[in-house]
């Protein structure tokens, strides 16, 4: 809340309350083999829009929606209060995970992150994991990797602006994706 008086020499307003509701878009997805549930995350929104980046739209605050293809698709979701209006684009893998019958699992912790990051596997890995981490235009932003016989990796992403970035860890036969959250 903010108190405003206007002072011009000929004219003294009386003070007023003002009241700024902040609006923020944000979401989270789950995908299961390209069926998309959508979550709206945002502050202050009373419609959306949202752009799944084939073609298609929704003007649900929970839509689901169903890809054809897998691959990386920019979502848009842009909200509105009635007086104001925010958009938060990301791109997004839909349909990839995993390609054979490989018991890998991965973890991100801690996710939302500061920065310093440690990617782990269940298991010490038999070959080397590969992991790249695209911003949400989908550009590579770091490449590294877990070695063979290793079962984690820390990385320092503290350089990189407070985001929602896609890591995906692929090897011979495996890709799998994960979300982790900069704040």
């Amino acid at each position: 809340m903010y108190d405003i008086e206007i002072r011009d020499p000929n004219c003294i307003s009386s003070q007023d309350t003002v009241t700024i509701t902040p609006i923020a878009s944000a979401f989270t997805y789950v995908d299961n083999g390209g069926v998309v549930t959508f979550s709206d995350a945002s502050t202050g929104a009373i419609s959306w829009f949202w752009d799944f980046g084939d073609s298609t739209t929704s003007t649900l605050q929970n839509p689901v929606h169903t890809y054809t293809n897998p691959g990386s698709y920019t979502i848009t979701l842009t909200i509105n209060n009635g007086a104001c209006s925010s958009t938060q684009t990301f791109s997004v893998l839909i349909g990839i995970s995993k390609i054979s019958n490989n018991n890998t699992q991965i973890s991100i912790l801690p996710n939302p992150s500061d920065g310093f990051t440690k990617i782990m596997v269940n298991n010490a890995v038999p070959y080397d994991l590969n992991i790249t981490i695209y911003d949400i235009a989908g550009k590579t932003i770091v490449t590294s990797k877990i070695v063979k016989g290793e079962t984690f990796i820390e990385l320092d992403l503290s350089r990189f602006p407070a985001a929602v970035y896609s890591i995906q860890c692929s090897s011979e036969g495996f890709i799998s994706s994960k979300k982790l959250i900069l704040y």
